[in-house]
């Protein structure tokens, strides 16, 4: 009887099915490897594609690339029938293009330094109303704050052309970019009532790529540079000066 016994329970342990892992493990194992992979392989030069830029146009590994603005349309506001006759035209101008074209939407910290500023200005021309300009400068400090504490976002839509400047021996790709980038604007505006700002500055195509890539950034490349800042650490002389002292 013991054996016959032992039998059916090797049968019994043999016959049981491993047991699978949950859903919820299956998933947090899924997201680790993908987490793993993402930071073993991903580099910021891949985020960020520009070895040289020059008047609002940059290159990367002999690609050009143009950078517009997009503004005029807001579709989550506009009735259905509206809203379909306005992705059909698009629809119909995107379809005639024959080169690649990019859309990329994000949202960033609205900028509130240059309100700030003319509020402040506009305070101290204020002589004959003492509250009154106590109240404009703590409006102006008010929005500034905004801006550090990161309390005002926006929805920023940018459009990006790209050349590989192959198409022809004597084809410029930085005027074919161009060229390209009126053409387009002038379908959107005309027929879409889409509105496009191209990015004409140097800067301006830095601050660009920075509001892609770190959105949540509050300090502008332009900024930086303007302010001495070039390299990705900077020493103070002042700050190294005190630190030999303390050393």
């Amino acid at each position: 009887m013991l054996v016959v016994a032992a039998f059916v329970v090797v049968i019994h342990l043999l016959g049981r099915q491993p047991k699978a892992p949950s859903l919820r493990q299956r998933k947090t194992s899924d997201i680790k490897d993908v987490e793993d992979e993402i930071i073993s392989e991903r580099h910021v030069g891949e985020l960020i594609s520009a070895d040289d830029i020059y008047q609002g146009i940059y290159e990367k590994d002999g690609v050009y690339y143009a950078l517009a603005r997009l503004s005029g349309t807001n579709f989550s506001v506009m009735p259905g029938p509206d809203q379909d006759a306005r992705e059909s035209t698009l629809i119909e101008i995107l379809g005639q293009v024959d080169y690649p074209v990019q859309f990329i939407t994000t949202t960033v910290v609205s900028d509130t330094t240059e309100a700030a500023r003319k509020i402040a200005e506009r305070a101290a021309g204020i002589t004959d109303n003492p509250r009154l300009q106590s109240y404009c400068f703590l409006y102006a400090g008010a929005l500034q704050q905004m801006k550090l504490e990161r309390k005002v976002l926006a929805q920023q839509s940018w459009m990006v052309l790209s050349s590989h400047g192959i198409e022809g021996k004597n084809t410029d790709p930085v005027e074919k970019l161009r060229e390209r980038m009126t053409l387009l604007a002038a379908n959107l505006r005309d027929k879409a009532r889409i509105f496009i700002t191209p990015v004409v500055r140097s800067e301006e195509v830095m601050d660009a790529l920075q509001q892609i890539v770190l959105p949540e950034a509050i300090v502008k490349p332009s900024e930086r540079a303007l302010a001495g800042v070039t390299e990705p650490i900077h020493f103070m002389e002042g700050e190294m000066q005190r630190v030999q002292k303390a050393g």
